[in-house]
This record gives structure tokens, C-alpha cells and sequence, in this order.
């Protein structure tokens, strides 16, 4: 963490647990767990900037990192970082005991997991990624009998998603956001989905020149990451819900703030103003590109993908 930043929040944090742990009415059960001293294990990414990452120290950083911070100070839990090298180590790894949180993933029916879901927390916000030399002609045939290719990440939320709506595309799986980029770059998909600020930030540093968000997806665009607790966790889990649940608005957009105010591709509104500030109402980012590269793909494409 930034060395400023880090004093900060620490004495900020410090004054607002005692507040905010008035707020948080414990059961018994739950104080006695407590007491124990639980160290819990939590799967981390080292590469997902800005959420979690390990920078230059070592150390991990990012936007869950702050937030299991906080629960760690308003709660007395005490989070161990478990690093991830897939996603679907994630799943895995909390069913099987590896770990007991995995903190950014969202429920929707037809999820399937026996896993339980906090309270969403965490605004992230999905886009549809095309190639921009992606060659279609309206007018062919084939282009109404073969499906789209869309790249997803094997294991991962949208993988389940993408299967749960039972979307006329074709998935080719890949094993991390790095590779399935580099093959939207190539052309040998047309499509990708994942969080704006993060993909557009792989793209730059992988200097990917043919990818670009198209536009926000219909559905998923705009919802807020929830933390998974193994199903046996069930004083973790309750102690998480209260801790997010009584996490006040100011910390909530001193942490988004610190991390996208200076961010070149952050969520902007009207020139100055941006999404990320809950509570308050916001416009969403339109993501359109130019009417060029609208002309090729979109018939083909957005059409059906993710707008059921």
C-alpha cells in the first residue's frame, strides 16, 4: 500500500471501528468464534489491478485488499492471503478447505454452487471486448449460421453465466484474462466480457493494438462483487455480512477514490464526475465506439450476446 495512504487509513480505520463496531450486534455464537483468534485463508489474484495485486514488495494492494482491512479491524479476523494462478483454483480451493473466502465473484440464479454469497460490496463493471479489424459482411450467409466466439475464462462467473442463459455463442475457453486477450488481439475470437478498468489496463500494458470495449453488457454492467463463503462458514459469513453491511458510505469512497480518481480509465460522467461513489445515482458509461467499427460488428454479435 502507499506509504501516505497506508498511515492514513490505518488511523481513519482506527477511529472508525470503534463506531462502526457499536453497529455490529454479534451473536453469541459468533463472539465465541471470535475469541478463538481465526486466522482465515482468502484467494488472491497478483495481477488484477486495481482490485488485488502484489506490488513491487511483494506485498498485495488493491481495492479488496482495503476492504478485507477494514473487516479485519472491525471484526478482529485476522486474513491470511492465499495466492491464485487460475480461477478455477477459486471454487476449487473453498469447496476443498484450501481456503475460506473468495472475495470477488456474484451470485445469479442458475449459479449452481453450494456456496453462500455476502452482501454485495463492491461496484464492478463488465464490458463486451471486440477486435477492431473483426471482418463482417451483413450480407453473407455465415454470418446467420455460425455462432460468435466469445473467449471466457474457464470456471470463472462468466463462464456459468454465459452457459446459465444459454446464449447462442460459441465459448473457447482460456486460463486467464492475458491469454484470451491475446487472442481477441489476434482475431481468433470476436468477443470477450470482463471489468472495464482492468482489462483496458492489461490491453495497454500487453500493448494489444486491435482490442477496444465496444459497450457495457446489458445485464452485468453496473452490479457490485460479492464475497463466497464456504457453506460449513457460517459464523464467517455472518460476521462478513455485518461487517460490509455496517461499512459507512465515506469509507466505502475514500477506498474506490484513492484507487480511480487519478485512473485513466475509470467511469466518467459529465467531464468531472464518475461512477464509483455510492450511494448516489450516476450515468453509465456509454463504451461506444466509432460507427466504423459498429457497422462490421455489431449485427453479427451484440445482437445476442449478453442481452437476454
Amino acid at each position: 500500500m502507499r506509504p501516505i495512504f497506508s498511515i492514513l487509513l490505518l488511523l481513519f480505520s482506527s477511529f472508525c471501528s470503534l463506531s462502526t463496531l457499536a453497529n455490529v450486534v454479534l451473536s453469541d455464537d459468533e463472539q465465541a468464534w471470535l475469541n478463538k483468534g481465526h486466522k482465515v485463508k482468502v484467494a488472491v489474484f497478483d495481477d488484477h489491478y486495481p482490485y488485488i495485486f502484489r506490488n513491487t514488495n511483494g506485498e498485495y494492494e488493491g481495492i479488496v485488499k482495503d476492504y478485507l482491512q477494514y473487516i479485519e479491524k472491525v471484526s478482529g479476523i485476522d486474513f491470511i492471503e492465499v495466492p491464485l494462478t487460475s480461477v478455477e483454483q477459486g471454487y476449487t480451493g473453498l469447496k476443498n478447505g484450501d481456503f475460506g473466502v473468495y472475495p470477488m465473484t456474484f451470485d445469479f440464479e442458475g449459479s449452481n454452487l453450494d456456496i453462500q454469497y455476502t452482501e454485495a460490496y463492491l461496484p464492478y463493471h463488465y464490458f463486451i471486448f471486440v477486435n477492431t479489424h473483426q471482418p463482417v459482411d451483413p450480407a453473407e450467409e455465415v454470418v446467420e449460421q455460425t455462432k460468435p466466439t466469445m473467449a471466457v475464462i474457464r470456471d470463472s462467473a462468466i463462464d456459468r453465466y454465459v452457459a446459465s442463459k444459454s446464449l447462442p455463442v460459441e465459448v473457447r475457453y482460456y486460463d486467464s484474462d492475458r491469454q484470451a486477450l491475446k487472442a481477441l488481439d489476434r482475431g481468433e475470437v470476436e468477443s470477450f466480457v470482463g471489468e472495464k478498468v482492468s482489462v483496458l489496463r492489461l490491453v495497454q500494458g500487453l500493448n494489444l493494438k486491435n482490442v477496444v470495449a465496444l459497450r457495457p453488457t446489458n445485464d452485468l454492467y453496473g452490479l457490485r462483487l460479492q464475497m463466497a463463503v464456504s457453506e460449513e462458514s457460517n459464523q464467517l459469513y455472518s460476521i462478513i455480512n455485518k461487517s460490509i453491511s455496517a461499512m459507512p458510505y465515506d469509507v466505502q469512497n475514500g477506498i474506490l477514490q484513492h484507487w480511480f480518481d487519478n485512473d485513466p480509465f475509470k467511469n466518467r460522467l459529465n467531464g468531472f464526475m464518475y461512477f464509483n461513489r455510492v450511494p448516489y445515482t450516476y450515468a453509465a458509461d456509454s463504451g461506444w465506439v466509432s460507427s466504423t467499427l459498429l457497422s462490421r460488428v455489431y449485427l453479427r454479435l451484440w445482437v445476442t450476446i449478453l442481452d437476454a
